[in-house]
């Protein structure tokens, strides 16, 4: 029996994330909405899920967990724009905003692996996969575009508050 390390399972989790979101984008066959669903759980396979596999797992407020978890993200969230933009289901403006969505997270995560230091992930949240989430529900459910800014304040104050959560209360406190 093959004896793997926890980092090398954990890395295997990140492959699968990978794997899982192309999966899930290119061979179901299932509405736009539902793949966004799905691909934000797969966010969940290298940690949350994986810990109750793992007795001993990665601990998340580790440097080589912080960094492999947001370069995964960002290859997953930029498969999903592709995805997205290549299916024209949003309009292009929704399309542009999500990009700049994107690039904005990703210019808190350069600062962020060039420093180490995470108040850049609070500074710069990622409010992509929410955002994505919102637009696509809406079409899909056919909401009218004057709920936006009520799911926009939403967006912001949850993820505001999650990554301050994660990335400097449960830090300070662990």
């Amino acid at each position: 029996m093959l004896l793997l390390t926890t980092e090398q399972n954990f890395f295997i989790s990140e492959g699968l994330r990978l794997f899982a979101t192309l999966f899930i984008l290119f061979f179901l066959h299932i509405p736009l909405f539902y793949k966004v669903i799905l691909v934000m759980i797969t966010d969940s396979l290298d940690c949350g899920i994986s810990k109750i596999f793992f007795n001993d797992w990665i601990d998340p407020n580790t440097n080589l967990y912080q960094i492999s978890d947001k370069i995964t993200d960002l290859v997953t969230y930029f498969i999903l724009l592709g995805y997205t933009i290549h299916s024209k289901y949003l309009e292009r403006k929704k399309d542009v905003f999500l990009s700049f969505l994107l690039l904005y997270r990703l210019i808190g995560e350069i600062c962020f692996f060039s420093t180490q230091k995470r108040l850049f992930l609070v500074l710069f949240p990622n409010f992509f996969l929410e955002t994505l989430f919102v637009f696509v529900g809406m079409k899909h459910f056919d909401i009218a575009e004057t709920y936006l800014p009520i799911f926009a304040c939403f967006i912001i104050l949850w993820k505001m508050l999650q990554e301050y959560y994660l990335h400097i209360y449960k830090v300070s406190s662990h």
